[in-house]
């Protein structure tokens, strides 16, 4: 099998809040889920591996996405927060998320408005697979992610540009294909 992609992965997922603290800044999430994702991939849930993460556990706004970070000045890039509690319960991975103040990071204080004020409901992994498989649930064809390390969670805002979304989908899908090794000829999905 070919080597896994150097690229990172993302994946963004609905956010279900099940705690909200105004004191604390903090947010209860389930980051990630076992269920079969928009891209057709299936992400192993008992197989994170959360070392690196846990020695570092950042918390980004949008991956810090190249593009549009660079226009920003460097305050509005750095991490808006940390994550305690990051464990896999009920084929999900869940995590608190602590926010800092304005001192620390002005994105982090808009972000955390935008969970107080519920416009901001969704966060997203960034993670490397270190096992694909592909096979057919369901009579489709969708890839199996496991023995994903996790490198940063991030919050996101739903409903980007659809033109984005198809490019980043189609970039990781090349990814996938040859992560299993299917060639450029195959059927594309």
């Amino acid at each position: 099998m070919p080597e896994p992609p150097s690229d990172l992965v993302r994946r963004s997922f609905s956010v279900t809040v099940r705690s909200l603290d105004l004191e604390r800044r903090s947010v209860d999430v389930i980051a990630s889920t076992d269920t079969i994702d928009a891209h057709g991939e299936y992400i192993d849930q008992g197989s994170w591996d959360l070392k690196r993460y846990e020695a570092n556990p950042v918390v980004l706004y949008h991956h810090n996405r190249e593009g549009w970070s660079e226009a920003l000045e460097p305050k509005y890039t750095l991490p808006i927060g940390h994550a305690e509690n990051v464990t896999v319960r009920k084929n999900s991975l869940e995590a608190t998320l602590f926010f800092v103040d304005d001192k620390a990071s002005p994105m982090a204080e808009y972000v955390w408005q935008g969970f107080v004020q519920k416009s901001l409901r969704a966060v997203s992994v960034g993670f490397k697979p270190h096992t694909v498989k592909s096979e057919m649930t369901d009579g489709k064809d969708i890839y199996r992610l496991s023995d994903c390390e996790l490198f940063e969670i991030s919050v996101c805002p739903m409903g980007s540009n659809p033109d984005a979304v198809a490019k980043t989908r189609a970039k990781s899908i090349e990814q996938l294909k040859a992560l299993v090794g299917i060639g450029a000829d195959e059927p594309s999905i």
